[in-house]
């Protein structure tokens, strides 16, 4: 199946997270390189803070999430505070084409970002902005509401760098960015 073909396909698909929707702050990127003829997204997160139960995601519940700078609500048991990065994945139509995307995201400061499979040229991005913490309700709340602090500002850089990229690809202004 040529990539045009597997691009409609995909891009009619209906959206399979768990959230059940792209996040606002992604979706107009995404919107920017679904609209360029050399590439399609296939999944992605704008970054987020999370407390979970858990260390591990698929076996833990979620006590909170939040897309955007926050304020913490009060922590009432032990679990995890994780502040994730925007990760982004793009099936690009030829190598140059995700050469050619990998340098843009890499000078927006998405640093670790790669092509993780050569079948289909799938480039993921993502960045180093990351925090896991071990919170506990017995926690000084000076030190909460410190690392509260540094998770919004994660998050906030983060922000940036999706808009850098944005900018980034409408300067370049072509099929393959």
């Amino acid at each position: 199946m040529d990539f045009e073909k597997k691009k409609l396909i995909f891009l009619l698909k209906k959206d399979k997270s768990t959230k059940g929707s792209i996040d606002n702050d992604i979706k107009y990127l995404l919107e920017k390189i679904n609209s360029l003829n050399d590439y399609f997204t296939t999944s992605s997160c704008s970054g987020r803070i999370v407390l979970l139960t858990t260390q591990e995601k698929k076996s833990s519940k979620f006590i909170f999430v939040s897309h955007q700078p926050c304020n913490l609500p009060k922590i009432t048991q032990n679990c995890w505070l994780m502040v994730e990065p925007i990760i982004l994945h793009v099936r690009c139509r030829n190598l140059n084409a995700a050469n050619i995307l990998l340098d843009l995201v890499l000078r927006a400061g998405l640093g670790k970002s790669g092509l993780i499979s050569l079948d289909g040229l799938l480039l993921e991005i993502n960045s180093t902005e990351r925090i896991v913490n071990y919170l506990t309700p017995n926690l000084n709340q000076e030190y909460i509401t410190e690392l509260n602090e540094i998770a919004n500002n994660k998050l906030k850089k983060m922000k940036e760098k999706i808009f850098v990229l944005i900018k980034s690809i409408e300067f370049s202004n072509q099929d393959s960015c």
